[in-house]
């Protein structure tokens, strides 16, 4: 058992997950920053392999709160964990410590990277990072904003669509000039957005693919 291995036991037997997030503190997680208050290349190794054992990743997120600086690397695989995280309620935990340590436009502009290789999946899961990203410089969103506009005018899928709606449309009151002219053209494709997941079910209960893809990709519990 490596050093590690024994904080992440004491870590699961006080069962305080998430804490940290509402200002708590946890004793083991401020223990095992006193021992290793860098994270070097071997310690970020360990805790990305941690971070791809899913039982073990709120361990690595709640840890995140306790440093100030996190390497380029460990930050990738944070935003990773977020983006693919079963509860979206809480992928905040790999964020709000990575937005801390390189700020909203270094976060902002990974996403955007991998937003234009990305599957519609991945695409779905970038998108619910930004309520909890919400730069102060609305500036800062012009670029993944174009990208989303162009997805919607583009490809018009009902399921990204719901998405996008309500994690960059719905309350977005900034708008740059060409990002206005795009979306005033999206609007088309965006004025029968469903109201809720219910209606969003009811909406492709006939499509199998945007069921499948529900059930199947995203983890939605459909019965019809």
């Amino acid at each position: 058992m490596t050093s590690i291995d024994k904080f992440f036991q004491e870590y699961i037997n006080i069962d305080n997950f998430h804490e940290p997030e509402y200002g708590r503190d946890i004793e083991v997680l401020r223990t095992f920053k006193k021992e290793y208050p860098i994270i070097n290349y071997d310690l970020q190794k360990q805790l990305i392999d941690c971070l791809n054992t899913k039982h073990k990743q709120e361990f690595v997120g709640d840890l995140m709160y306790y440093y100030d600086q996190i390497p380029d690397m460990l930050i990738n695989k944070l935003l990773e964990v977020a983006i693919n995280y079963r509860d979206p309620g809480f992928n905040r935990i790999f964020i709000n410590p990575s937005i801390k340590a390189i700020g909203t436009k270094k976060i902002i502009d990974k996403l955007v990277i991998l937003f234009k290789t990305a599957d519609k999946k991945t695409k779905i899961g970038i998108s619910k990072l930004f309520y909890w990203i919400n730069p102060l410089d609305k500036k800062e969103l012009d670029e993944i904003l174009e990208l989303v506009l162009k997805r919607i005018i583009e490809k018009n899928d009902i399921v990204e669509n719901y998405f996008f709606y309500y994690d960059f449309i719905r309350d977005n009151k900034y708008y740059s000039d060409s990002n206005y002219k795009l979306y005033n053209s999206a609007k088309q494709h965006l004025k029968d957005i469903p109201d809720g997941a219910l209606n969003l079910i009811k909406k492709i209960q006939y499509d199998e693919t945007q069921r499948n893809f529900l059930k199947n990709e995203l983890g939605w519990d459909i019965i019809l």
